[in-house]
């Protein structure tokens, strides 16, 4: 068994052990899912960290190309010949007294989702579909964010990021995220990326 000491994880101590099965590889990044619908990415050194993931070195990184399968046994991740040890685990701690709202009446540039900075969040075009999926979410029932995903510019569209955003947030305060997640997985179709 070949042992790589990954530089950090984020979150595993919340990610259920057992099997996790390829979802997804990208260049500089790597996500399995759980039988129960969770995440789990491992992330190349360089390029950020997300809540729930483990860090690797480029070296580490290119040796995980082939592996399609994970067991995750607390901090522990084996599979195909090698196992991953993360050498330490970071832990977002949010103080809500320290969070002070910002003035960005001077900030005219525009938001990637079709609002300016220094305009009130109710100006933003899909605000109310925002609110619409926070309030199904508190109420207990499953929003649909599929809308969101890959909605407006960059290479990672801002929708992305607003919705890694709101998920950072609520794993950091200790709220589960499963019926945060959009039903039936997250993946797009042609069809929605066409109307994007």
């Amino acid at each position: 068994m070949f042992i790589l000491n990954a530089l950090a994880c984020t979150g595993l101590y919340r990610l259920p052990d057992g099997e996790w099965t390829l979802h997804s590889r990208f260049s500089q990044a790597i996500n399995f899912s759980h039988a129960n619908g969770e995440l789990l990415t491992l992330y190349r050194y360089g390029k950020g960290l997300g809540p729930t993931g483990v860090l690797l070195s480029r070296t580490q990184f290119s040796c995980l190309n082939a592996v399609s399968q994970l067991y995750k046994t607390g901090s522990l991740l084996s599979g195909q010949g090698l196992t991953l040890r993360p050498q330490r685990s970071l832990r977002l701690q949010l103080n809500p007294i320290a969070i002070a709202p910002l003035d960005l009446s001077s900030c005219s540039q525009q938001t990637g989702l079709g609002s300016l900075l220094n305009q009130p969040l109710t100006t933003l075009n899909c605000y109310q579909d925002i609110i619409a999926g926070l309030e199904r979410w508190k109420s207990g029932v499953a929003p649909d964010w599929r809308w969101l995903i890959g909605r407006g510019p960059g290479l990672t569209p801002s929708g992305d990021d607003m919705l890694t955003g709101m998920l950072a947030v609520f794993i950091a305060v200790g709220m589960p995220v499963q019926l945060f997640l959009p039903p039936g997985g997250s993946t797009r179709t042609a069809d929605n990326i066409g109307k994007l």
